[in-house]
């Protein structure tokens, strides 16, 4: 993930550098406004991406803890301790 972030920090730099040797040109706004259209659209898309790992890491944080709650149980209740103590 580490190099999909870095991608888009270096995409994200080579269009503002385009953007601003396009504003300098004549038809500089047109580019301009293109350019701070593909940096919205990068960052969005940076976020959805990231927001779908997070909710991947939830879930699988989840599970874990889960497994290891049903280990617990099972392993106080195969020692004879009476079941559903987790502590």
């Amino acid at each position: 993930m580490e190099m999909v972030t870095l991608g888009i920090v270096i995409a994200v730099l080579f269009v503002i550098l385009a953007g601003l040797v396009g504003s300098t040109t004549v038809s500089g706004n047109t580019q301009a406004r293109t350019a701070i259209n593909n940096i919205t659209a990068a960052i969005t898309a940076s976020v959805v991406n990231n927001f779908q790992l997070i909710l991947d890491i939830l879930v699988y944080t989840f599970i874990l803890s889960l497994v290891a709650m049903i280990a617990i149980v099972g392993y106080n209740m195969f020692k004879g301790r009476g079941g559903v103590g987790i502590m």
